[in-house]
């Protein structure tokens, strides 16, 4: 959250300078490839490491047909499989890990970010599987700020006591992820004070408004 905040600020700033996305992002590559060969402040090396996909997805949204075609979809999955086993099988698991953006891994994360923006455009709006995540739609935050330290810590727990295949590990994290999402959106809907926690600005303006 601390990160995201700062390159809110980053991203937001350069936008009132009136600085195109392209030329930001630019910007922000360079200083990502800075804050890898320097000794950096944690906050700022995260910052320089994210803001590159956070303006991508700006990118992304301002023409997404540019991404929507099958011929994409199909050479980022190629290319994110690829990516992934040689970056697996010649620096090691730690380096896959999503939590860090390292000169090793940036461009396996950058082809499967494309891969996903595309997979869901392609996905048919009557489908079963858009309505199913559209439904969940309104509780991106809840679920953006529980898979985090829930997966670490299940992540953290798997790996001191075993090793096991990068793919299962990847999907049990996946579904224990999304159910421990589920049970906390649960929660938010049947309990006051998890919906207060979650959604404080909304139920503090109710209140003002009762009054």
């Amino acid at each position: 959250m601390y990160i995201l905040f700062f390159i809110f600020i980053l991203v937001g700033a350069f936008s009132l300078l009136k600085v195109s996305l392209r030329l930001q992002l630019l910007i922000y590559f360079i200083g990502f490839i800075l804050v890898q060969v320097l000794k950096i402040n944690f906050y700022i090396f995260n910052v320089f490491g994210w803001v590159v996909f956070f303006c991508l997805g700006l990118l992304f949204k301002k023409d997404l047909n540019c991404i929507k075609s099958k011929g994409i979809l199909s050479a980022s999955l190629v290319l994110s499989i690829l990516g992934y086993l040689l970056m697996i099988k010649f620096v090691g698991l730690s380096h896959a890990y999503y939590n860090d953006v390292s000169l090793v891994n940036f461009i396996p994360k950058v082809i499967f970010d494309i891969l996903l923006f595309s997979f869901f455009l392609n996905i048919d709006e009557e489908s079963k599987l858009f309505k199913y995540f559209k439904q969940y739609g309104k509780y991106s935050l809840i679920i953006y700020m529980v898979h985090a330290p829930v997966l670490s810590a299940i992540r953290a727990i798997i790996l001191k006591f075993t090793m096991p295949n990068v793919f299962v590990l990847m999907v049990v994290l996946l579904i224990i992820g999304w159910v421990s999402c589920l049970v906390v959106i649960w929660m938010n809907n049947r309990f006051r004070l998890i919906n207060f926690i979650f959604n404080a600005y909304a139920n503090v303006k109710k209140i003002k408004n009762k009054r």
